[in-house]
């Protein structure tokens, strides 16, 4: 059967037009289409639009991501213009709990995410995205689950994401790129920038560039590859796809507190002690000592009575105050060494969403943090992780640790008081063998 083709089926209602770079994608006849862009480029609306379009024409399309987190824009999307469209086309079928659409002339349209690859096995595919392809850990769903199902019917597929490195996706981008040593002419690839998007306004962006590290705009809105080796805290954006939670009946919370000095920002940074997911951040400034010592109290009230690790360093008079009202907490003193010891442990932590194989990962280390779209505190939570850095001191062979300067690290700080807190509630302190797997 020949591969479905997406520009000879008319849909009963107008679906959003293409910008021109999407414009320029679809024109393309390429088999493999690799499309690295910033962030709000409009990949998730011109994926949706090419999987409907082939189901449509009687193929069969698959929309995968990641995870159910990162899959969740492109599930919300495609069952909107599924269900619009089924208004006007009668023999449209929608299959919740399988997460798909069959119409009338045979094609359908399903969605799955990538988490367990081999689960995937079967179909025959003329139509393929894969979402936030950055983000899947390794090449391992593509080469042994995802491209067999295209080889009877020769589909196609698209890959749309941000950048995360120069890992497995920046590998198959630069296979559509005719310069370059690996170059297929199967394969084409593109690389656009939020800017490329003619509907957002300019004047946004360059607001967040000048509030952003240089490296997180580079490359979440500029849609660089970036080589994230250097950085101290790898696969961040990876591990960011929680939501915010209210307190769950018998869950155990830890709260990082990152006390302000001068300019800095206060930080609270609620985790769920026992998935390490985190579920509730707050930043503040502007508010003494005597109003912080009670807003954090009463939040640790909320989360079921949650134990607070606290730096002690020079906060005497704060801690006097968090004893009058009762709550739980645990001192934290920061030093050179204590501060590398904790960095190591987040540095473990984050790693874990970087193996290749999902199996070798370590869930009782596994850190989740808020996604950026959770609210501002969140996006700037982003920020401060990735552009934390360290450097050598002297000749000693110990390094520094602290934001780039004019920079905050408040949130940083925060997340790491509540990763030691866990560490020590469950009894599982960081081994030397994790240290020595990191190789620093």
């Amino acid at each position: 059967m020949a591969t479905a083709t997406p520009s000879k089926t008319k849909i009963p209602f107008d679906l959003p037009p293409l910008h021109p770079g999407q414009g320029e994608v679809y024109q393309s006849d390429a088999r493999y289409k690799v499309v690295c862009c910033g962030r709000q480029w409009g990949k998730t609306l011109y994926g949706a639009e090419t999987c409907i379009e082939v189901a449509m024409a009687g193929g069969a399309a698959w929309w995968t991501a990641p995870t159910y987190d990162n899959a969740k824009p492109g599930y919300r999307l495609l069952t909107h213009l599924c269900r619009q469209i089924k208004k006007g086309l009668p023999g449209i079928s929608e299959r919740k709990t399988d997460r798909e659409f069959h119409f009338p002339g045979g094609g359908f349209l399903a969605m799955h995410t990538l988490s367990e690859p081999d689960n995937l096995r079967g179909d025959q595919l003329d139509h393929l995205v894969v979402d936030e392809a950055a983000f899947v850990p390794s090449i391992y769903a593509w080469d042994h689950s995802l491209e067999p199902m295209l080889w009877i019917r020769r589909g196609n597929v698209l890959f749309i994401s941000s950048p995360n490195g120069r890992n497995w996706f920046y590998e198959l981008w630069m296979m559509g790129q005719p310069d370059t040593l690996t170059y297929d002419p199967e394969w084409q690839s593109w690389r656009f920038t939020s800017y490329d998007n003619p509907y957002g306004d300019p004047a946004e962006l360059d607001k967040k560039k000048k509030r952003k590290a240089k490296q997180v705009f580079d490359e979440e809105y500029l849609a660089k590859f970036l080589d994230d080796s250097s950085a101290v805290f790898r696969h961040v954006k990876l591990a960011s796809v929680a939501q915010k939670e209210l307190p769950l009946p018998d869950h155990s919370y830890i709260i990082g507190v990152d006390l302000a000095k001068q300019n800095d920002y206060t930080v609270f940074s609620v985790f769920d002690a026992k998935r390490r997911r985190q579920v509730y951040l707050r930043r503040i400034n502007g508010v003494n000592y005597t109003e912080q010592a009670p807003m954090l109290a009463a939040l640790a009230r909320d989360y079921n009575g949650a134990t607070c690790v606290v730096e002690e360093n020079g906060m005497e008079p704060f801690l006097d105050m968090l004893d009058r009202t009762g709550v739980r907490y645990t001192r934290f003193y920061t030093s050179n060494a204590s501060k590398e010891a904790i960095v190591r442990q987040g540095q473990v932590a984050f790693e874990q969403w970087g193996k290749d194989d999902p199996d070798d990962a370590d869930d009782t280390l596994k850190i989740t943090l808020l996604h950026p779209d959770s609210d501002e505190d969140s996006d700037e939570q982003a920020n401060e992780m990735r552009a934390f850095e360290m450097k050598k001191i002297g000749e000693s062979g110990r390094f520094s640790y602290r934001a780039p300067y004019g920079q905050h690290d408040d949130i940083v700080m925060a997340n790491l008081f509540a990763i030691d807190g866990m560490a020590d509630r469950e009894g599982k302190p960081l081994t030397v063998d994790h240290y020595n797997w990191l190789g620093r």
